[in-house]
């Protein structure tokens, strides 16, 4: 009797080690096709595990044209050149926007049409930088050109470019055909050597110039509903004709102005005469009920 219950029991501990090493090759299959899964396309949401943050930290250095820059979601969805591939990231107030040459720059000068090159992620998923492309040319407020849709052929004054079947065309946030651009329109080229990779339609756009911002440098503009952006030393902008709020705020300055923009105009802001109010103060009192918290202001 005494050996039946040992072989018993030696029976159970046997069928307990094969259940849990299925389980286990289980769950390692499971992973293992977690792993083999792009994170990005154009069917895929953002990633959100951490798994998927330390396997797509490296973002490739190719040309990217932007497509859309999503302030509400913080989301930037771009095209890449050199894969041909659709992809959408994640930003934050992390994420740096540089001009070509490594300065700081405005979110809102990262218009559709913009090409960049993009950082890797930091470890909240979000994007490192935003960079523009200093191997690419950009040429605004074209107006003297002709397209010749049949051999794929751009004519600007006397120079002449190439573009592919996968050219970027935009009018304001929107991606338009090529067949759609008029005579009469405006636009911002952007190419590559002998070879035109985006064309923005600006016609009924106007500028916003921000001066005298040294109290607001650093800080974030509203203007209308939608845009948000840092505001950087004169800042200039562009953005769709019509009338805005522009709300700006910093170290207890600020406030609110109208301005109209005009087609073709540069609207100019004194953020001088927003200055409002100041720097105030007062006292605030911590209840800890844990020893050893630390706290931080900022």
């Amino acid at each position: 009797e005494s050996m039946e219950k040992t072989m018993n029991v030696k029976c159970r501990i046997k069928k307990i080690a094969c259940a849990v090493l299925i389980l286990v090759l289980g769950l390692g299959m499971l992973s293992a096709c977690g792993e083999s899964e792009p994170h990005f396309g154009k069917s895929k949401a953002l990633p959100t595990s951490n798994s998927s943050q330390n396997e797509d930290a490296k973002v490739d250095n190719n040309i990217c044209i932007i497509q859309e820059l999503n302030m509400i979601e913080e989301t930037v969805t771009v095209y890449n050149t050199v894969t041909t591939r659709t992809l959408r990231y994640k930003y934050s107030l992390a994420t740096q926007f540089l001009d070509k040459y490594g300065n700081e720059s405005s979110s809102l000068n990262f218009t559709p049409g913009t090409a960049v090159v993009l950082g890797d992620k930091l470890k909240t998923n979000a994007l490192s930088s935003i960079k523009m492309s200093d191997r690419t040319w950009t040429q605004t407020g074209v107006t003297n050109y002709s397209i010749n849709t049949d051999n794929h052929r751009i004519y600007i004054g006397n120079a002449q470019y190439s573009y592919t079947d996968n050219i970027c065309v935009y009018s304001g946030n929107e991606s338009v055909s090529i067949l759609s651009i008029g005579e009469s329109d405006t636009l911002t080229v952007v190419g590559k050597d002998s070879n035109v990779l985006s064309i923005a339609v600006t016609t009924g756009h106007g500028y916003i110039q921000f001066v005298n911002t040294g109290n607001f440098d650093g800080s974030m503009v509203q203007i209308g509903s939608y845009i948000f952006a840092k505001i950087t030393p004169d800042l200039l902008t562009e953005v769709p004709e019509g009338s805005y709020d522009v709300t700006v705020a910093n170290n207890g300055y600020g406030g609110t102005v109208k301005c109209d923009v005009k087609k073709g105009e540069i609207s100019v802001i004194d953020l001088g005469n927003i200055q409002k109010g100041g720097p105030k103060t007062c006292q605030l009192t911590f209840v800890v009920s844990m020893p050893g918290v630390a706290v931080y202001l900022d």
